[in-house]
């Protein structure tokens, strides 16, 4: 009947909706039931694999819980003195690397209640485990080769409610995995990672930022903190160290260098509501001293901590840092000389680090003490790991060289070359030499070979002597870019000897589309008679070539081999057809 169904349709409606409001009391209880968990728990890590430390802090603080690193055997004693005995553990332990063999039982036997443990084999893994228990649908991804990028993306990742994952060429699959079986809104790529990486998400639209500087990368990550979370108050750092305050999120994190403030930092802080900055450290004093005398901000110096004893506070303490893994850049000026030949002044450097280094030197000329010229370079230039380079700069010092001739050098170096953030200064006593360099090379070809995968650049030697030389396809600031998916790249190829004919090749991966978009490329090359000073340049334009097979000497070797191994083949053949005619029975 039609009244009954009406009763019936309002009756399974009032059922419904009764149900509907049970399941939400029932999502509110228990999320009111895991905040007052959260809220009584803490976490704390036993590892010396930063990454464990950095995963798990960042699980902690999207989730509300109270969270503390052990960061050597004297600190987690301490610890174990400070922390409140009432609130469950939660020990989160490398199985490898711990900074405490057995602090399980060493907890348990202070008194406290270890909830439950996690222990990580590897810092990735347990990444991505503890991200499956963070409820978010916005991701950061990072490369762990730069753990600075970590700290700059800290802050803003708890304001955002974003996880931060580790992804690499060896562990991409596992994380696209997760991220397929999640509901994905936002993804940052920050810095630099691997092609593969941006390969494979590029199915998530995600947001790129990667300025090639560190710096650059920062600012545009406090900018969106400060979209969500607009603050007056910065924190001061330089990337190289986990510590509380930069994990709150509280406040925005801004990088500074040792020495030196970049330009783009001052800059900023010029245009913000920026008013007051807190350093972390003593490293850092001189250089945020720079930044208020050119901004005009307040400088608090944050150097230490007073942990809660009983019944009173103890003596203060140094922070708890844990230090991260940094570029090892170590540049020194190591001698001089004025070439009357050519009236120019050269200066060698040397890279003592394990990590290339971009540097721009500033020199200024004294003759017995009076100045009498500067120079220096006007771009950056790049010095390998492990090497001296030299540079020769344009100085007529006809009139001095009777006179004690001294070069005082300003050499500011960093990873990148809008990152010189280093900085190492220096007299030398000039030498006096006449030297012309004879060397004299040319590029014949540039072309890609699309079944390698490399990038191929063919020079010639068209003079007398042996010569040396280094080269960059598309170097930054280019008039002709090197552009991967749009972005502008650059490869760089080793130191090399070059007595003929000589092919440096670099392993890049170009699809159609960057071929496409390359139909001609720039090429910079610095070379030389002697090795140390690479004082004669190219740079020029050239159109790229794609190749679909191996190179035609490659091809001529195997083509040569196959030869001689079918003249084997038939004069074996040969003999035995031979042998086998002499042993045949006569009639």
């Amino acid at each position: 009947m039609p009244g009954d169904e009406s009763h019936f349709t309002c009756k399974c409606g009032y059922i419904h909706a009764l149900t509907s409001i049970i399941a939400i009391l029932i999502f509110c209880s228990a999320a009111l039931q895991a905040q007052a968990q959260s809220q009584n728990d803490q976490i704390i890590i036993n590892s010396a694999d930063w990454t464990d430390v950095y995963s798990a802090i960042c699980y902690a603080n999207l989730n509300g819980i109270e969270s503390t690193f052990v960061n050597s055997p004297a600190q987690g004693k301490i610890l174990a003195s400070v922390l409140d005995r009432s609130k469950p553990v939660h020990l989160i332990q490398s199985s490898r690397v711990p900074i405490i063999a057995g602090y399980k039982n060493y907890l348990e036997n202070e008194g406290f209640m270890v909830s439950s443990v996690i222990d990580s084999d590897s810092g990735k893994e347990l990444n991505i485990e503890l991200a499956r228990k963070v409820d978010t649908k916005k991701f950061i991804i990072i490369d762990d080769s730069y753990g600075y990028n970590a700290i700059s993306v800290a802050s803003y990742s708890i304001v955002s409610k974003s996880c931060v994952l580790f992804a690499d060429r060896d562990n991409i699959d596992e994380v696209y995995a997760f991220l397929k079986a999640r509901t994905v809104e936002d993804i940052i790529v920050y810095g630099y990672v691997d092609r593969t990486v941006r390969e494979r998400l590029s199915e998530f639209n995600h947001e790129i930022i990667d300025h090639g500087d560190r710096f650059e990368d920062n600012l545009a990550i406090v900018d969106k903190y400060m979209d969500i979370h607009p603050s007056n108050q910065m924190l001061l750092t330089n990337g190289e160290f986990i510590e509380y305050t930069i994990m709150s999120g509280r406040e925005p994190v801004i990088f500074l260098g040792r020495g030196v403030v970049p330009d783009t930092v001052v800059e900023y802080v010029k245009g913000s509501n920026l008013t007051t900055g807190v350093v972390l450290g003593n490293d850092l004093v001189a250089a945020a001293k720079k930044l208020k005398d050119k901004t005009g901000i307040s400088i608090f110096i944050k150097f230490g901590q007073g942990r809660q004893m009983t019944g009173a506070m103890a003596n203060p303490e140094a922070l708890d840092m844990f230090y991260l893994p940094i570029y090892d850049l170590d540049l020194d000026v190591i001698s001089g000389n004025y070439n009357i030949k050519t009236k120019t002044v050269e200066i060698i450097y040397q890279n003592l680090g394990e990590t290339g280094a971009f540097a721009r030197a500033t020199v200024s000329i004294f003759a017995d003490d009076e100045s009498v010229a500067s120079t220096g370079d006007e771009a950056p230039f790049f010095i390998y790991e492990q090497t001296k380079s030299g540079r020769a700069y344009e100085a007529d010092l006809t009139q001095w060289v009777d006179m004690e001739l001294r070069a005082h050098v300003y050499l500011e170096y960093g990873e990148a070359r809008k990152s010189l953030t280093e900085v190492v200064e220096k007299d030398i006593i000039l030498g006096i030499i006449e030297f012309e360099d004879r060397s004299q090379l040319e590029v014949t070809s540039v072309r890609y070979n699309k079944r390698l995968e490399q990038l191929m650049l063919e020079l010639e030697n068209i003079g007398p002597v042996t010569s040396y030389a280094d080269a960059e396809v598309s170097y930054a600031d280019a008039e002709i870019e090197l552009t991967i998916e749009g972005e502008p790249e650059f490869a760089r190829f080793a130191p090399a000897e070059i007595v003929d004919k000589k092919v440096l090749a670099e392993r890049i991966k170009l699809s159609p589309a960057d071929l496409a978009e390359n139909p001609t490329v720039r090429v910079h090359i610095r070379y030389g008679e002697r090795p140390d000073l690479l004082i004669k340049t190219i740079d020029e334009g050239h159109p790229l070539e794609a190749i679909s097979g191996y190179p035609i000497k490659e091809i001529a070797v195997v083509a040569a081999l196959i030869a001689v191994i079918g003249l084997l083949l038939w004069r074996k053949r040969r003999k035995r057809m031979k042998n086998e005619d002499e042993n045949q029975p006569e009639g």
